[in-house]
Order: structure tokens, then sequence, then C-alpha cells
């Protein structure tokens, strides 16, 4: 029997998240038909999984281990019957978030997992396992606030923690849709690496401070 390593949610509720998870041994599975069986490469830790862990989100499977998880990324490393448009082999992010993590306590935190064929994206040779694993949690949360949010072209975004993966994120898909930014960082050394991925403007909050007059934002020194 074939095993592999998860990590598992052993204390309920997790108020401490690092003291409330264990490392086990668990079976790999076997594909059913269209499924596939992903071996994972790399996981992302985000916020949601620590609120989850904290709010005990995954109790309800506490007697089978929960394992948490948001998103990551890996190879198919086995096929079942009939699927026909990935390969073993294949670079592939996982869609795990709703169907597996949030409803079967089946999450990326674990060495494979089970997903049907059309829950799987293939990566590009051109990204890396560090991008990829991060491709669903953030970007898609920022495509839709800036959906909703409807900047004209031309016009500007301010956001703080600017360095943050999220605030680097936002830069770069507002530089794509024509929108400007003004982006707040504590750190002079973060100027130079915003602008270079797209940042109109980038405000060192130690520093300086923008004072808003008739609609205008200024600049200003502190």
């Amino acid at each position: 029997m074939t095993t592999g390593r998860a990590i598992v949610q052993t204390v309920f509720p997790g108020s401490n998240p690092a003291e409330s998870m264990s490392l086990v041994r668990k079976e790999k599975p076997r594909p059913s038909p269209h499924n596939v069986v992903v071996r994972m490469i790399a996981s992302a830790v985000n916020p949601v999984d620590l609120i989850y862990i904290r709010d005990s989100f995954l109790g309800r499977f506490e007697d089978k281990g929960a394992v948490h998880g948001s998103e990551g990324v890996g190879v198919v490393d086995e096929i079942g019957e009939g699927v026909t448009s990935c390969r073993v082999g294949e670079r592939v992010i996982p869609l795990v978030f709703w169907k597996y993590y949030c409803g079967r306590g089946e999450g990326a935190w674990q060495d494979y997992v089970e997903v049907a064929e059309e829950d799987v994206v293939p990566v590009p040779d051109t990204m890396s396992d560090a991008v990829a694993a991060q491709f669903v949690i953030n970007p898609w949360t920022l495509y839709g606030m800036l959906h909703d949010l409807q900047i004209p072209k031309g016009k500007y975004l301010l956001q703080t923690a600017a360095g943050s993966v999220l605030g680097r994120q936002c830069i770069q898909l507002a530089k794509h849709w024509d929108i400007k930014t003004i982006n707040i960082v504590r750190r002079d050394e973060l100027k130079d690496e915003l602008i270079a991925i797209g940042a109109d403007e980038v405000i060192n909050s130690e520093k300086e401070g923008i004072d808003a007059v008739g609609g205008m934002l200024y600049k200003v020194n502190i």
C-alpha cells in the first residue's frame, strides 16, 4: 500500500493553528473513472486556512482526519478510466477549494489529492511552482474586487499593504486593465520593486503622506 504525508487538524477548535495540526501518513487514493490523482509539489498557506482551523470549519471531518489547504500545484500521478484531457506527469493546479476542501475535508496540505478531471488546470512551462501554488485564492478574489469596483480606465486606485502578494497582484492586474495605482508601503526598498511591475506611485507612509484637497490627492513629506 502506497502512502503519503498529510497535515490534519487534531485539535478543535484550533485556537493555535501550529499546535492544532499533526503530520500523519495517509493511504494514496486510487482514481475513480474520470478522476485523476495529483501528487502535490507546493501548497500555499492563506489567511482563510488559518481562519478555518481556528473556527473548526472542518470539525465535521474530525473522525476521518480533516486536511486543510485551499490551493496548490502538483503533477498528475495517476489517471482513472476515461480521462482524456490530461496525462501522467503533467503539471496542474487542482481546484480543491469548494468541492474537496470545504465539501469533503480534503485540502491541498497532503502529498496526494484525487479530483475530477474537470477540476484541474494545466500549468504552462513559463509559470513557476511558487506562482502556480497561489493561482486561485488571491488572484480570483482580486479579479472580482476590481471587476466590482468598475474603476474607469486612466483613473486611480489607492491601496495599502502594496508590498504584499495581493498588493503586487493588484498592481499587475490594474496595469493590464489601464487602471493607475497609488501604493502605500512602509519601506523604501519596495518602491523600485513595485514600480518595476507597473505601479504608478509608491508612497512610504513612514516618511510621506497623502492630502486630499478638492477631490485631488497630493503626496507630502512628513
